[in-house]
């Protein structure tokens, strides 16, 4: 996972064996060392009974070191043995996106007419921090704040099933607390025969274990 639009994430830290048994594990989005060596800003763990440790972060906490800014972050990690010593810190890195692309759309030629269903568009589109990933057009231009979409909803997708194709448009019933229903046609994000197998498998994994017991 490089990139992510949540600051608070999940990071798991591995115990590689040997020497003297793991008794704690600091984290932080600061390299700033102490004149003890310690990590400077972070929170400190208790590793599991395997050494390993698995905890909540958050990458923009002043009091991990983390500020509050989109753009390539680094998490660091030191281990202390039962012993007292702390090792040298590690880092990971990871991006912090939060914003969306920003784009334009334009027909090309700028005709006020057209005599065929087809027109030829221009959509370029910028994102300073992972990039612009795809690009959807609708002709509609229903979004979940035109539907009111608040989120507390209850989603009902009754056409998920053995028939599914890669990009149908399937209908998609929200209720709200208050019981209103809104129902309205959404396009099925498996783009892909490939993606739909993994789908129906339950995952990558789960496909290519399947495929090696067949064999």
């Amino acid at each position: 996972m490089d990139f992510v639009s949540n600051p608070n994430i999940t990071v798991k830290v591995m115990h590689t064996g040997g020497g003297r048994t793991l008794a704690k594990v600091r984290l932080s989005s600061s390299a700033a060392i102490g004149s003890d060596g310690l990590l400077t800003y972070g929170n400190t763990f208790d590793p599991n009974r395997n050494g390993n440790v698995r905890a909540a972060f958050s990458l923009i906490d002043p009091a991990t070191g983390g500020a509050d800014v989109d753009g390539r972050r680094s998490v660091y990690a030191q281990w202390r043995d039962s012993a007292g010593c702390w090792s040298e810190p590690v880092y990971g890195r990871i991006t912090l996106d939060r914003g969306g692309p920003v784009g334009s759309l334009s027909v090309v030629g700028a005709p006020t007419l057209t005599e065929t269903g087809d027109v030829e568009v221009l959509a370029p589109a910028t994102d300073a921090g992972s990039g612009v990933a795809e690009l959807a057009l609708s002709n509609d231009g229903v979004t979940w704040q035109s539907l009111g979409l608040t989120g507390e909803e209850v989603f009902d997708i009754a056409e998920l099933n053995d028939g599914l194709r890669p990009q149908q448009t399937i209908s998609v019933i929200a209720k709200r607390p208050d019981g209103v229903e809104i129902e309205f046609p959404m396009t099925v994000r498996i783009d892909t025969p490939v993606e739909l197998d993994y789908y129906r498998n339950g995952g990558i994994l789960q496909t290519v274990l399947r495929k090696l017991l067949r064999s």
